[in-house]
């Protein structure tokens, strides 16, 4: 369903986060967000140099499910952290706007 994304370097664009090893206390204006497990790996590897098919693949190492399955969770999270402005989809370090960034 995502398969165009995979190469897309998504990235964290608000810095505002705790991490004690366990989950991730993402402070937003609506509220704290918490992820964990896989969340807070996908958190973690959003830096604008890992691909959605980089963070699938780490997770997939430790975890026994299909890749497919952790390739279409993955997106979905990334939209869903998209949508409230914590992440950046597709980092591009030359382009300063922000603009909608996945067409279905």
């Amino acid at each position: 369903m995502y398969e165009k994304m995979k190469e897309y370097t998504p990235c964290r664009i608000h810095e505002c986060y705790f991490d004690n090893g366990t989950f991730i206390e993402l402070c937003t204006q609506t509220g704290i967000k918490r992820l964990k497990g896989f969340g807070r790996v996908v958190w973690n590897m959003c830096d604008g140099k890992n691909t959605i098919e980089n963070i699938v693949s780490r997770i997939s190492e430790e975890k026994t499910a299909d890749v497919n399955f952790l390739y279409n969770e993955c997106v979905k999270l990334l939209l869903k952290l998209n949508t409230m402005g914590l992440v950046i989809m597709n980092w591009d370090p030359l382009y300063k706007e922000r603009k909608i960034q996945y067409e279905e």
